[in-house]
């Protein structure tokens, strides 16, 4: 008689040890933070990023149909916030109309008497839905962006960090 063949169990090794087995490792992937991504779309749009976040919050959706906000750049509510803001940063506020259009500014108290109102400034222009910021020095553009509406406060925060980061 023949001995069978001694039997081999492939889940054991050599010395009838179990072996362990490691998995392969997994590709990574890099996701921005949340905190990354917050600031990527403030940067962008800081009133459309806010009206998100406020929409997320009491579950209304950013695509539903709405009539202008109820804010104008000249309701004296907003005027007043403007010049308390203005007050509060040290800034000086101007008012123009010009080519039809109406416009608010801002300049730093530093630079203002020395520039005659030629330095650096921000300026906003309301639009309808819309508020055109721009960046002037020396009375012409150097940066133009449209803030879409939302709402007043969201817009206070978005001029107070504006004014803030270029006049500062």
């Amino acid at each position: 008689t023949s001995d069978p063949a001694p039997s081999f169990s492939p889940a054991l090794s050599i010395n009838n040890q179990p072996s362990v087995a490691t998995p392969a490792p997994q590709p990574t992937t890099t996701v921005p933070s949340i905190a990354g991504l917050n600031s990527m779309m403030m940067a962008a749009n800081p009133l459309l990023y806010m009206s998100a976040l406020a929409n997320v919050s009491n579950g209304t959706s950013s695509t539903s149909s709405s009539s202008f906000p109820s804010f104008s750049l000249l309701d004296s509510s907003c005027v007043a916030m403007l010049m308390k803001m203005a007050v509060d940063l040290d800034l000086t506020l101007s008012y123009h109309k010009r080519r039809g259009e109406a416009e608010i500014a801002f300049e730093s108290n530093r630079t203002a008497e020395k520039s005659g109102g030629r330095g650096k400034m921000i300026a906003f222009s309301d639009l309808g839905k819309d508020i055109r910021v721009s960046e002037r020095v020396n009375g012409s553009n150097t940066e133009s962006e449209l803030w879409t509406k939302t709402d007043v406060h969201q817009f206070q925060w978005a001029i107070r960090g504006k004014c803030t980061k270029i006049l500062k």
